[in-house]
């Protein structure tokens, strides 16, 4: 296939699923140079994405529709219901998020092609349901949803470390926040929500004193 226009649903509330999701952003550029790929997600995310270079549009849901409880949900159930009727019809939608919210929301675009994962009886919403592997890196999990309809190229393969791309503007902010901008610092988050996510703490103290044994900060 050789789509014109794509879509992808992300999660709309966690931003890490979102990082995770940024190699498959990259490889739909790379898999169809010249199609058009959107995002849809909360408005947290969409800040993170602004100025992506794979993205050519990042919809962002209405910040209310993140509050958790019902009205929260109502609120998410009918940004998504109108934000899909209004995205008609995309040649293809990607789903990573694996909420049967996001996949009906992806039928109702009416993309001849949708890939999702097959998790909380979405299958049915689906064109290609794929199975969810809870032991495999997120990142590729999410690639497994573009492996689905196109093969990966051997030769120069997808990555699979995100990449975030700020702007000039935050570059500046970033620069007068630290104290000697001109070293190389890293910024360090080791938690996670999930035990399958989380990187053992020894590892962690490890990549510490490499890190400031190579110098940085």
């Amino acid at each position: 296939m050789t789509p014109r226009r794509i879509v992808v649903f992300t999660k709309h509330r966690f931003l890490g699923d979102t990082i995770a999701a940024e190699p498959l952003l990259a490889a739909c550029r790379d898999a169809w140079p010249d199609a058009t790929v959107e995002v849809v997600t909360g408005r947290g995310a969409a800040t993170l994405l602004e100025g992506h270079p794979a993205l050519h549009r990042v919809h962002a849901l209405d910040p209310r529709a993140s509050r958790r409880g019902l009205a929260g949900s109502l609120r998410l159930t009918a940004a998504l219901v109108g934000l899909s009727r209004a995205l008609r019809t995309p040649d293809l939608c990607l789903v990573p998020d694996r909420s049967l919210r996001t996949a009906a929301a992806a039928r109702l675009t009416g993309a001849p092609v949708r890939v999702g994962f097959d998790t909380e009886g979405r299958g049915r919403l689906l064109t290609h349901p794929i199975p969810y592997d809870d032991d495999r890196r997120e990142v590729e999990c999410c690639l497994d949803l573009l492996r689905a309809v196109v093969p990966e190229p051997a030769d120069a393969p997808w990555r699979v470390c995100p990449r975030l791309h700020p702007t000039d503007a935050e570059r500046a902010e970033g620069a007068a926040f630290l104290p000697d901008p001109d070293a190389l610092w890293v910024g360090v988050q080791p938690g996670a929500s999930h035990a399958v996510k989380a990187w053992p703490e020894a590892s962690w103290v490890a990549l510490g004193k490499a890190l400031l044994a190579e110098g940085c900060r």
